[in-house]
């Protein structure tokens, strides 16, 4: 990550950079680079992590040592369901320990949502991702290079609603636990929707 001329090949396409770094969020060839720097090594050490179609990849550059080559498989992160009539998807994924983790949020049609969507949590302790307008299906949320157990939450404004249904007609409004249910009355609802993949 030191200053230095680097360069990136991917699916056929060159990039040059003096700083890996600037190399962030840039999408090529149906590609998107993330770059991840540790702070507590002023920059000197971090990742670099391209996500989507890559069909060929190569790094090299002056001051650039690479430790390892990871290659992620189609299937690895979670998955969860957007509403069509969602107008914004919120997604937050929170550690305890900063540091410096890769998450990838992928769209129904393969695509990564883009890094202007982010942002990162002071402290290096999470991220929080907005989408205006998400595509409605099946989106997978990627979590990489953190050892460490995390949280992730997923929140969207759509147009579905929850019915209360009781066990005794309304207009019976019979005492119920020196309550009566009258045609309405205000009731506080809570509930917690999961999706199917989540639960363990």
């Amino acid at each position: 990550m030191e200053h230095g001329v680097a360069s990136i090949r991917i699916n056929g396409e060159y990039l040059t950079s003096e700083q890996l770094t600037s190399l962030d969020g840039v999408e090529v060839n149906g590609a998107r680079i993330r770059v991840y720097s540790d702070p507590a090594t002023k920059g000197r050490i971090g990742r670099v992590v391209v996500t989507g179609d890559v069909q060929d990849f190569a790094i090299g550059g002056r001051n650039l040592i690479v430790d390892d080559v990871v290659h992620r498989t189609e299937g690895k992160g979670r998955t969860f369901e957007v509403d069509a009539s969602t107008d914004r998807l919120v997604v937050a994924v929170g550690w305890q320990i900063p540091a410096s983790a890769a998450v990838t949020l992928v769209d129904p049609a393969g695509n990564t949502a883009p890094g202007a969507t982010r942002e990162v949590v002071p402290g290096g302790t999470g991220e929080v991702w907005t989408i205006p307008l998400p595509a409605p299906g099946t989106w997978t949320m990627v979590v990489d290079g953190l050892d460490q157990e995390y949280f992730a939450s997923v929140s969207a404004r759509s147009d579905l609603s929850l019915r209360l249904a009781i066990g005794a007609p309304i207009d019976d409004a019979r005492p119920v636990r020196r309550c009566r249910w009258q045609r309405s009355s205000p009731a506080p609802v809570a509930a917690s929707l999961v999706p199917e993949s989540w639960r363990r």
